[in-house]
């Protein structure tokens, strides 16, 4: 087998139907899989998967296990040389995979780690596709200027990471500290070797985690020019005030981990201190109730994200 397609579905049956759909009819000229490892969704995700892509190889987790754990289960399964993980609320627009296949094949004198292609949004913007990883210092700046614009402009900014808005047009791609694990396409080889995904992450920041261990390694990640992928960011999420708790919580476990314990402190507390100071601009603007702004601020402290 040349990929195994690996996607995790938690509640999102609609969006599931149209990725698998998507990934059958646009990919071609080479042998692949699909697994989907559904954590225990309510919505009848797995009954859809079985009545109509019964070819889908489907595993299905008693509990929520996460997004790391789940894929590591699926890998347990996969035959292919390499893994593609896709998410959900992805489609693809074009034969991406064979893309992907055909870069990491006809790569030659450099470690490539992990590629993935530019994701656009309903509109056919390019959002999020690839990131940086993690300065305590950048970050914090970032979230300060973030809060002053809305404390003093009304801008919705949000408390995400930075997105990097898209890929140089003039080149074919482009060297990134990570891929976002929307569309990560990597070796099975090395993927098994480093591993696996970290299971301390539940959802966010786990393949920043994975793709640090590559470079640490001499391995180079890149965004290609080519690929197309629509991406429905967090269609998972019925409540945006959960996303966020656990999109931070993930980059907290991602500088302990990786930072040491000293720098590790400092990120905690300056976060807090925005948190804290995001949840008095929340109640003048009303972006979050001050119960989600409390709830925010106390799984943070805590490190909880369930």
């Amino acid at each position: 087998m040349d990929v195994s397609v690996i996607i995790v579905s938690y509640n999102t049956a609609t969006q599931l139907e149209r990725c698998l759909a998507s990934v059958f009819d646009k990919t071609e000229g080479l042998r692949f899989e699909v697994i989907v490892a559904d954590n225990a969704s309510s919505d009848g995700s797995p009954n859809l998967v079985r009545t109509l892509f019964p070819h889908v190889h489907l595993l299905v987790n008693s509990e929520n296990i996460g997004f790391g754990a789940a894929s590591n289960g699926a890998v347990k399964e996969a035959t292919g040389k390499y893994l593609f993980f896709l998410n959900p609320d992805a489609e693809l627009r074009n034969n991406a995979i064979k893309m992907f296949f055909d870069f990491m094949e006809e790569c030659r004198g450099i470690l490539v780690g992990a590629i993935g292609g530019q994701l656009l949004n309903n509109e056919g913007r390019l959002i999020h596709s690839s990131g940086t990883f993690v300065d305590v210092g950048r970050d914090l700046h970032w979230r300060y200027k973030a809060l002053a614009r809305k404390l003093w402009r009304g801008a919705r900014t949000g408390t995400a990471i930075r997105e990097w808005k898209g890929l140089d047009r003039s080149t074919s791609c482009m060297k990134v500290d990570y891929v976002t694990g929307a569309d990560l396409f990597i070796s099975r080889q090395l993927f098994t070797g480093l591993g696996g995904f970290n299971e301390a992450y539940f959802m966010y920041a786990e393949e920043m985690d994975l793709q640090y261990r590559l470079m640490t390694q001499g391995y180079q990640c890149f965004i290609m020019r080519g690929p197309e992928i629509r991406h429905e960011v967090g269609a998972s999420f019925s409540v945006p005030n959960r996303r966020r708790i656990m999109m931070t919580v993930g980059l907290l476990t991602f500088v302990r981990l990786r930072y040491g314990r000293s720098t590790y402190l400092v990120y905690k507390t300056g976060l807090l201190l925005v948190i804290a100071l995001e949840w008095l601009a929340d109640r003048c603007r009303r972006e979050y109730s001050s119960s989600e702004g409390l709830s925010y601020f106390r799984k943070v402290f805590k490190e909880e994200f369930k």
